[in-house]
């Protein structure tokens, strides 16, 4: 089980700009309720998913409406398909004109696509503050996968911390710096308990093909 998750975690140090994705548009919650691919299918994108047309029409689409005619979920999916396109700062201008524009309406959306989009952009300390606060509105949001991105991201910036920017060794993603340890960790999970690790570790197994299937499957960090 420790190398399925050393697989679809691996930590790639080098890429500019990772994708940990918890993203939230007016796709979201009809993709989630489908069936859900299978981890080779994630890792070989082997799925259904939008094109980089759909993405560009969706823009053009959402931003011909006239001011008083657009809504909260218009913004989202505006932010979501410039972050698709790897338009990470306008993806982050959209969000930040959402919640200004409305800042009672859809917060929990607003705090996770804005967290999501930043660490994409390369800048996961800010990232890591709105991850935060989507996940103090709604814990169980995406079915509680957004406990996992925030991990990833924790142990993203530790490792980066700790190895001065360096890739890690084969060697240290199996041994006691590994994703799965950290987790384990992170979650004061009880190692004597061989069921509840288990758990734990499919859990966050789970997280990361979620964010594979929602967010880029080809990310080096996922």
């Amino acid at each position: 089980m420790r190398r399925i998750i050393v697989l679809i975690a691996v930590i790639s140090l080098c890429a500019p700009r990772p994708c940990l994705s918890c993203m939230w548009d007016s796709d979201t919650l009809a993709m989630e309720r489908q069936k859900f691919p299978e981890a080779h299918e994630l890792i070989a994108g082997h799925f259904l998913r939008h094109s980089r047309a759909f993405y560009e029409w969706r823009i053009a689409d959402r931003t011909a409406k006239a001011s008083e005619q657009q809504r909260p979920g218009d913004f989202d999916d505006i932010a979501v398909a410039y972050d698709k396109l790897g338009q990470h700062d306008a993806a982050i201008e959209t969000i930040l004109s959402k919640m200004e524009r409305w800042p009672d309406q859809g917060q929990y959306e607003s705090e996770a696509n804005l967290g999501t989009f930043l660490i994409h952009a390369g800048r996961f300390e800010e990232g890591l503050q709105h991850i935060n606060r989507a996940i103090e509105i709604n814990p169980q949001a995406h079915f509680g996968r957004e406990v996992y991105q925030k991990l990833l991201v924790e142990y993203v910036i530790q490792q980066r911390t700790d190895h001065d920017g360096l890739p890690l060794r084969t060697e240290e993603l199996y041994g006691q710096t590994g994703f799965a340890n950290f987790v384990l960790t992170s979650q004061e999970i009880d190692r004597t308990n061989k069921e509840v690790v288990s758990n734990e570790i499919g859990n966050a197994v789970n997280g990361i093909l979620g964010m594979m299937r929602f967010g880029n499957h080809d990310s080096p960090i996922l």
